[in-house]
């Protein structure tokens, strides 16, 4: 499971991750090449120390090696417009939809019966 908030500012974004479960940092470091995951649209998913947007390389960091970390709120400043700000919710949005789908596929090709749910919270302006 991983819950996250998105939202939109002025020219801004603020992201946070709420929750993310074992068996995402599992599949993350057992069924994704080089630990990172790269969807259709061209972003990237990956686990760092905290999470985070990188919007010029297109990277969604997860929660990852400091648990300290994991509620930390990664603000994205200085879009050129609203519109671009929105693009890039949309993108993330998009990405990490797509990411889900993959985990989930995942967890049911183990052997293994599971109770893998996704959830996606969006809060936007």
């Amino acid at each position: 499971m991983l819950t996250y908030k998105i939202h939109a500012l002025d020219r801004a974004i603020a992201f946070q991750i709420i929750e993310q479960s074992p068996e995402v940092s599992k599949i993350m470091k057992t069924r994704v090449w080089n630990e990172a995951c790269l969807v259709s649209n061209g972003w990237t998913i990956k686990q760092s120390n905290c999470p985070a947007i990188d919007v010029n390389n297109r990277i969604i960091f997860l929660r990852g090696s400091d648990s300290s970390k994991d509620l930390r709120i990664d603000r994205i400043w200085d879009l050129s417009s609203d519109s671009y700000r929105d693009s890039i919710i949309n993108q993330v949005d998009s990405a990490l939809k797509e990411f889900l789908v993959f985990c989930q596929n995942s967890m049911f090709q183990t052997s293994k019966p599971c109770d893998f749910a996704i959830f996606l919270v969006e809060i936007r302006g």
